[in-house]
């Protein structure tokens, strides 16, 4: 556990989100039901692989909460293959991409480490969750064609308690998008993201420079797809504000700019 006491499932990185099944020390796995903030840390693994590569993987996670993209890129390679330092490597390498808002890479990255481990590795839930978050991502962004890919993108981010057994004896799904803004955009209900991006901007203001900025380009984003050009670009500019230079700013004024929302305002004038 670090010194601020945030547990790994927090300080695993997407922008906001938080994940479960992440051990508050660090290690991979479902958290038991007595294991909570105040478990006693394990002795220190620094000297061992693992213990480096989470070592290495805590700085980047740092370094991108400052904005910091290009020290989380030499973070991420310093950490060392091999099979007890893969998912620091791997989280490590989405992170960086995502830095540099290379969304499309991020999800193919976050796909291949999926393909290589399966429901029993520990690691599983994290990185399906984080698969799920950088594809809507990147599903958003346009990088990704829709087809497959935003079915794929739910079913890694339904969580178990999703779906429950009607009498009927029929399984009811419940939408994996309620946690997730631009999953709603996707779906079309712009006016509900749009709600859902501003709780997120408030929960972030509180946190990370990066947590901010990026949840203001997710207004950004939802407020384009409402229709108001305006605030989606006030937004952009207060996320410049929080964190000047930041790439994910700057690909989600592009992409504002090339949507419908701007291209009517254009010919209004």
């Amino acid at each position: 556990m670090s010194e601020s006491g945030e547990s790994f499932n927090e300080r695993i990185r997407k922008r906001w989100s938080r994940r479960a099944a992440d051990r508050p020390d660090g290690s991979f796995g479902p958290v038991s039901p007595d294991m909570g903030a105040d478990a006693t840390p394990p002795p220190s693994d620094q000297g061992t692989p693992t213990g480096r590569a989470r070592l290495l993987y805590e700085r980047a996670t740092e370094a991108y909460r400052d904005g910091d993209v290009a020290m989380v890129e030499q973070l991420a390679d310093l950490i060392p293959e091999g099979p007890e330092s893969e998912p620091y490597r791997t989280f490590a390498r989405v992170q960086s991409l995502e830095a540099h808002a290379d969304d499309a890479a991020a999800a193919a990255v976050a796909r291949a480490y999926l393909d290589r481990i399966g429901p029993s590795h520990p690691a599983w839930d994290t990185a399906r969750a984080l698969f799920g978050e950088v594809m809507v991502q990147a599903l958003i962004m346009g990088t990704v064609p829709l087809a497959d890919n935003l079915a794929a993108a739910e079913e890694a981010l339904r969580k178990p308690d999703d779906s429950y057994r009607h009498p009927s004896g029929a399984t009811i799904r419940l939408e994996a998008e309620d946690d997730e803004p631009l999953l709603m955009v996707l779906h079309g209900n712009a006016t509900k993201a749009v709600r859902a991006a501003k709780r997120l901007v408030a929960a972030e203001k509180r946190s990370s420079r990066a947590g901010h900025a990026d949840a203001l380009c997710t207004f950004a984003l939802c407020v384009c797809a409402a229709g108001d050009i305006t605030a989606a670009r006030a937004a952009l500019v207060e996320a410049e504000g929080v964190l000047p230079g930041r790439p994910r700013i700057a690909a989600t004024r592009t992409r504002v700019e090339s949507s419908p929302a701007a291209t009517l305002r254009s010919e209004d004038r």
